[in-house]
Formats: C-alpha cells, sequence, structure tokens
C-alpha cells in the first residue's frame, strides 16, 4: 500500500530543471533527449494535480522546491492539467505506447482532448507517421558524419520525409491550434537544428516559425514586435524555436550595421531604419523565449548566462 502511493504521487526530478533545457553547445543545439532522472521526491499539494497530454501548466525544479507555471490563459473555475508522459520522450509521441504507459504506471486511460483526436485517426496513419519521424532522427544522427558535398542531399531528403509527414495530417484534420503536429514539430526542429549548425540562418527562420505553427501558437509580428494570440502546445522546443528567432533576427540587425557591443559584422549606414526594425524584432523574440525559459525552469536569473548571444554568434 505504501509502496503503491509513492509509486503514484512522487515524482522524478533534477536539482535544476534548467540543466535538461537546450542548448547547451553553440555547435550542436538539440542534444540527445536524457529524460531519465536521478532524484524523485513528494509534494503533496502538486500531487493532486490530474494528467493530460496537452497540459496547461508545467512543472519545473530548483533543488527541492518543485514550481509550477501556467503555459497558456487559463480561466477561472478551469481544472489545472500537466503531462506525467511528455509526448515527445520515450516514445510517449505513439498514441498506444503512451496509454500502456499511464495505465502500467498510473491505472487509467488517458481520454483527454488530444488522445481523443488521435484516436479518431487510422491506426496505420499514427504508425506511418511515427516510422517517419524515426527516419528524420536517423537523418539527423548522420548529419555530423556528413561531408559538405553531402549535407545538401541529406537535407532534400530531409525535406522530403518531412513532407510526407504533412501528408499524413489529412485536410479533415481540425488545425494545429485544436490538434498540435506534434511529430511534425519535432521533425521540422531537427532541420533548423542543421540549418542553424551550417549557419543558414533565412532557412533556420523559416523552420522555427515551423516549429511553433506545428504546435498551435499563433503569433502576431506585424509591428515588429512578437505578440502571441494563441498558445499552443508548450514544452522546450518553443523555447529553442524562440531563441533561434532571436538569433535569426539579431543576425539580420548586425547586417544591417546596427551594433552587438560595439561591434557591426558589416559596416552600413541604415539609412532606412531596417535594421533598428530587426533589432525591436528580435528583442521581442528575446522576451518571449525569457518566458519560455521561466515556465520551462522556473526561473529567469540563469537565462543570460545559459543563452548568452556571444557563444552563438561570433563576430
Amino acid at each position: 500500500m505504501i509502496d503503491r502511493i509513492r509509486s503514484l504521487n512522487c515524482f522524478g526530478c533534477s536539482c535544476l530543471s534548467s540543466e535538461h533545457l537546450p542548448p547547451r553547445e553553440p555547435t550542436n543545439p538539440v542534444q540527445p533527449k536524457d529524460d531519465k532522472f536521478k532524484d524523485a521526491g513528494l509534494w503533496i499539494l502538486p500531487s493532486f494535480i490530474n494528467h493530460s497530454c496537452w497540459g496547461n501548466v508545467q512543472r519545473s525544479f530548483i533543488g527541492d522546491v518543485m514550481i509550477v507555471r501556467a503555459c497558456m490563459p487559463i480561466a477561472a473555475g478551469e481544472q489545472i492539467t500537466f503531462s506525467y508522459a511528455p509526448l515527445l520522450s520515450d516514445n510517449n509521441s505513439l498514441l498506444e505506447e503512451r496509454q500502456k504507459r499511464l495505465r502500467r504506471g498510473w491505472g487509467f486511460t488517458c481520454n483527454c482532448r488530444y488522445c481523443t483526436l488521435e484516436r479518431n485517426e487510422r491506426k496505420a496513419t499514427r504508425n506511418e507517421r511515427e516510422k517517419l519521424l524515426q527516419d528524420v532522427e536517423k537523418l539527423y544522427r548522420d548529419a555530423p558524419a556528413a561531408s559538405s558535398s553531402k549535407v545538401r542531399i541529406l537535407l532534400a531528403a530531409l525535406d522530403a520525409k518531412i513532407k510526407a509527414i504533412e501528408k499524413t495530417y489529412s485536410s479533415s484534420c481540425p488545425p494545429a491550434a485544436v490538434f498540435p503536429r506534434i511529430h511534425l514539430a519535432g521533425a521540422v526542429n531537427q532541420k533548423q537544428s542543421l540549418y542553424a549548425r551550417y549557419n543558414s540562418w533565412d532557412r533556420t527562420r523559416l523552420a522555427c516559425e515551423g516549429v511553433l505553427k506545428a504546435l498551435g501558437y499563433e503569433i502576431d509580428t506585424s509591428n515588429n514586435d512578437v505578440k502571441i494570440t494563441k498558445y499552443g502546445y508548450s514544452q522546450p522546443l518553443v523555447l529553442l524555436a524562440m531563441w533561434q528567432l532571436y538569433i535569426c533576427r539579431k543576425v539580420d540587425a548586425l547586417h544591417m550595421g546596427v551594433p552587438l557591443n560595439g561591434k557591426v559584422v558589416v559596416e552600413r549606414v541604415d539609412t532606412g531604419g531596417k535594421g533598428r526594425a530587426m533589432d525591436k524584432l528580435a528583442e521581442g523574440w528575446r522576451r518571449a523565449a525569457e518566458t519560455m525559459y521561466e515556465v520551462c525552469a522556473g526561473e529567469k536569473t540563469t537565462f543570460e548566462k545559459v543563452y548568452a548571444l556571444e557563444k552563438f554568434i561570433v563576430i
């Protein structure tokens, strides 16, 4: 009985959630997944929070303190939920495997809105999608060993797989704001990581925007600022995409003559104010990334240290 209570209510944790957030190395923005926590603890109040595969809060840890933060607007009277089995880890993106884990670990079948929408799809479609994502991950793992002459071929193969994943979401499928394209976001994230590695910033920007769109985010940048009008599925991929968008726009501003620590990449007079506009947009993405970092890490005091711009842009 005691062991059952422990297993149902304890949380696996790390000493610092910020240690599990990407990127840690400028040359490799996406680190290998390590979702196996070495520590565990019992926090009484959070143990009452129910599961949803698409939760509206996220938990994080700083030492023996658990912090629970909203990752989308929550209406008065709405139930607070977080995921016991994150969708992009430990094969949880596959409906059947995720349900097995939930039944084995907590004794229930999930009927959240995400699972309900997935059940409405054909099993063959879900399996095809999972296989394509595995193919993408293999291509990504092979990338470091690829010669420069083969990178273009590898990226073309990656694009073909991503287009195939897109086709698995039929025209009758609800929009991403209702049914996030988890597999598509994971695949496009691998592509943006490769583009960033090879300093292809325009393509990195488009891929990052694709990640956010696939996860159901709707973002208005019409006034050279970043305003999230619709929050989607929240997880560290969102933080990474927003941070990379900051870098992309900062590179644009630098190339238009806006200085970084007194240095400029190209000596150019910005008579049209485009560089300042890009710098303003970059700052909007930086604030968005900082907010997401706070949601994922529980604090934002270490944000500037972990994501120091000078680590990623060499002048």
